[in-house]
């Protein structure tokens, strides 16, 4: 029986470039990438007390994603959502995440 590993559409990554800490996201973040999203931030919170989630390549986020963002702020992360466009960005304004969050481009 030949075994298959499902890839997943997203992928997650915790790294520290100059200095800052850096959860860099891409493909589409709904409730399959939940756990991966928020095992990610605890990691890079290790690193320090706020956190860049680099959004550039991320097509898709839902209400499971924003929801892993708002627990991580009201823990205490200071969160920089970055470079999030298309659906990723209407998203966060909807949610009103620039109000407890810094969105930038």
């Amino acid at each position: 029986m030949e075994r298959r590993r499902l890839q997943r559409p997203y992928e997650i990554t915790v790294g520290v470039i100059d200095g800052s800490t850096v959860v860099a996201t891409s493909g589409e973040l709904d409730i399959a990438a939940e756990d991966d999203l928020a095992n990610a931030l605890v990691e890079a919170r290790r690193h320090g007390a706020s956190v860049i989630i680099d959004l550039r390549d991320t097509r898709f986020i839902d209400a499971s994603t924003v929801d892993v963002l708002f627990r991580e702020h009201q823990a205490g992360t200071g969160l920089i959502a970055q470079g999030a466009r298309g659906e990723p960005r209407r998203v966060l304004e909807i949610v009103n995440a620039p109000a407890w969050m810094d969105v930038t481009d």
